[in-house]
């Protein structure tokens, strides 16, 4: 029947009819696969996002056998590796040889005083993760040096030296007492065993500490260690001075009753002891008198006990808070008639 009436309809219709036909399965088509796809997707399990790699800790300075590495374990993950590097970049670490399945780990090669940064990874569905960014720094208490200082060897500098501790800095410590309450930071070694201290005022005894410092930068922080004990004692010379005839004539022979020598005064003397001879031996020569430091640039000396009918030899011999100095061979001679 239905093919009867469908033959006798008009072809416009007939393709009118067609194409309502097609739509109606085409929509019904795509309101199953939607309501397939809701209800299917929505009784699947969500994909779980992976972990943040354990963000470890280590111990800084607390043991000179080992650092001490620990992190928070992964709930579900038993099997752990570390990886350790001297700079903080994990393109340039390496494997410390330790796989477990503790949150614990003992780094006992390590070199005292040297910085470890140190990362985390953990096995997980098949592969091995972890993060770049969660790191942290440790290292193993630095042996503390014993310093040697140089003793009236220049009157510009004292020199203090130590061996390497195997840090990368040192706090170089100073002061007039050994007692290291009382020190204070004069210099910071950046490389090398070795410091001058140009700043110490010479004439003086004076005491030294070398502090070895780590640098953690993943904290930013420095840690100093130092022993009190262990100091040594360094002296800055005094500078000795030439001594000049103040003259009443232009040559060396005079006819005065007294002899004026003069001399630039040196930084740290508080004052000069004169000494006089009639050679230039000075082991033959006598103290004829002391001169206090002034504020002027210029000292002098007037000698009126000089001897007449011969040459005589001045020294001028500056005296700091801890010693007097002298040199042999800086005299001045004047021959008096």
């Amino acid at each position: 029947m239905a093919a009867e009436l469908s033959a006798g309809l008009h072809p416009a219709t007939k393709s009118s009819v067609r194409q309502t036909q097609g739509f109606r399965f085409y929509r019904q088509t795509l309101l199953a696969a939607i309501i397939f796809a809701l209800t299917t997707v929505g009784s699947m399990p969500a994909i779980a996002a992976m972990p943040k790699a354990p963000l470890p800790k280590a111990t800084r300075g607390t043991s000179a056998k080992h650092v001490k590495i620990s992190w928070k374990k992964i709930k579900g993950v038993n099997n752990y590796a570390v990886y350790y590097s001297t700079s903080p970049f994990w393109s340039r670490s390496k494997y410390l040889g330790v796989r477990t399945t503790r949150n614990v780990v003992y780094h006992k090669s390590a070199k005292r005083g040297v910085v470890y940064y140190y990362w985390i990874a953990y096995y997980r569905n098949g592969k091995w993760w972890w993060s770049k960014t969660r790191y942290c720094g440790g290292f193993k208490k630095p042996a503390i040096p014993k310093p040697t200082a140089s003793y009236n060897t220049s009157s510009s500098f004292v020199k203090v030296t130590w061996k390497s501790s195997g840090t990368e800095y040192y706090y170089i410590y100073r002061s007039n007492s050994p007692d290291f309450s009382t020190a204070s930071q004069v210099g910071l070694c950046g490389s090398g065993t070795s410091f001058r201290d140009t700043s110490v005022v010479p004439g003086e005894d004076f005491y030294y500490w070398v502090a070895p410092v780590c640098w953690d930068r993943s904290s930013g922080a420095m840690y100093r260690f130092s022993n009190r004990k262990l100091y040594a004692k360094g002296y800055r010379s005094l500078s000795i001075p030439v001594p000049s005839l103040m003259r009443t004539w232009s040559s060396d022979y005079e006819t005065t009753d007294h002899v004026t020598i003069s001399w630039t005064q040196v930084f740290g003397a508080d004052k000069y002891y004169i000494y006089r001879g009639t050679s230039s031996i000075f082991g033959k020569s006598q103290y004829v008198g002391t001169v206090a430091k002034s504020n002027i640039g210029t000292a002098y000396y007037k000698d009126y006990s000089v001897v007449h009918g011969e040459c005589n030899y001045y020294w001028v011999c500056p005296v700091g808070k801890s010693h007097w100095q002298y040199d042999a061979l800086m005299f001045r001679w004047v021959y008096v008639y």
